[in-house]
């Protein structure tokens, strides 16, 4: 459980929605799973609601599937989204922000 505050101000003046303060509450949730030496699942979503009320919140979260090719190189699919309850409100198109994500990765 954490406490935090932020601020949006509209970057574009044509936008009319007032700057905003929150102070917003958090829990975190994470999962990790190996399938066997090579292959692992990590899962965290938060929920991250107002502080004066819970119908205002944000939704985090992120799934990565990991297989290491070798000793040193690893390959990743992963997959993130944030909901926002008050997207709309501020002129967003969408309440939910997704991206899935492809990568390589090296360790030594």
């Amino acid at each position: 459980l954490s406490l935090s505050a932020e601020q949006t101000t509209p970057l574009d003046s044509s936008v009319h929605f007032p700057d905003e303060r929150i102070a917003r509450f958090s829990w975190l949730a994470k999962y990790h799973h190996a399938f066997d030496d090579r292959v692992q699942i990590t899962h965290a979503t938060s929920w991250q609601p107002s502080a004066t009320g819970v119908s205002q919140f944000l939704v985090s979260s992120s799934t990565e599937l990991r297989e290491k090719m070798n000793g040193t190189v690893s390959l990743s699919l992963a997959f993130t989204d944030n909901y926002d309850s008050g997207a709309l409100a501020r002129g967003a198109h969408s309440y939910n922000d997704g991206q899935m994500l492809f990568g390589i990765a090296a360790g030594w």
